[in-house]
């Protein structure tokens, strides 16, 4: 069975064969999460010491007790350590159920199925806290963090272009194709939703409650409809 050099944990953890106990894979799950923890958390502090470009892989390493190898383990470079994970990717036929949740409000489905993969990302939202502080200080890294999410955001163009192909009646921009058309309602969503999070971990006094993050989803979505001419609301907001 093969095994990952946790160096942190001071141990080998033997990655799951599918057949170990609930309790040995809660305890490697742990350990991967205190690794993980501790290397953002390493990260972060001489980040903010330092400056982002003066610190190294190598500092990060030593800061958070970690070999390199284990560092890779975890993440692909330097600045997958500042941009998180990203927001969590929900299968295609949950986008097609949030389309037809909100019917006919196309735009508003899909910002709500991305604020749920966003909010789902969002492990520790006292670090996402931390990692924001540190992205607003420089433009170049915060144009790093919107290209890392918005290629995530690309997952959604597909399914909404077979949704308004099949539902033609719902398109609001009949002039133009309805691939145009899909890829601006996914822009749309995305900079909504990605503008509200970051506004939420620069803002909020409450870093640890989702239900705060929540609302603010909700009220980015809110806003992006007035600025489009729809002030109404829809009561599917509940189900962010």
């Amino acid at each position: 069975m093969p095994r990952e050099v946790d160096d942190h944990a001071g141990v080998e953890i033997e990655q799951g064969s599918g057949n170990d106990s609930p309790a040995k894979q809660g305890l490697r799950e742990r350990k991967h999460q205190a690794t993980y923890r501790a290397i953002v958390t390493g990260a972060l502090d001489i980040f903010e010491e330092r400056g982002y470009e003066a610190v190294t892989v190598e500092a990060i390493c030593q800061r958070a007790g970690v070999s390199k190898r284990t560092f890779f383990n975890y993440f692909s470079s330097k600045d997958a350590v500042l941009t998180g994970e990203g927001p969590t990717i929900i299968p295609d036929e949950e986008l097609r159920a949030f389309l037809e949740r909100y019917e006919p409000d196309t735009l508003t489905g899909v910002a709500a199925a991305i604020a749920q993969g966003e909010r789902s990302s969002y492990h520790d939202l006292a670090l996402e806290h931390r990692r924001h502080k540190v992205l607003s200080s420089d433009p170049i890294l915060s144009w790093q963090h919107f290209r890392h999410g918005h290629e995530a955001g690309k997952a959604f163009y597909a399914v909404v272009v077979d949704f308004l192909t099949a539902h033609p009646s719902l398109r609001r921009i009949p002039d133009i194709s309805v691939g145009e058309e899909s890829r601006l309602i996914v822009m749309m969503a995305f900079l909504s939703v990605k503008q509200a999070g970051h506004h939420y971990c620069m803002t909020s006094d409450d870093k640890e409650s989702t239900t705060a993050l929540a609302e603010c989803y909700e009220q980015a979505i809110d806003h992006m409809r007035a600025v489009l001419g729809d002030g109404s609301r829809k009561d599917a907001h509940a189900n962010l």
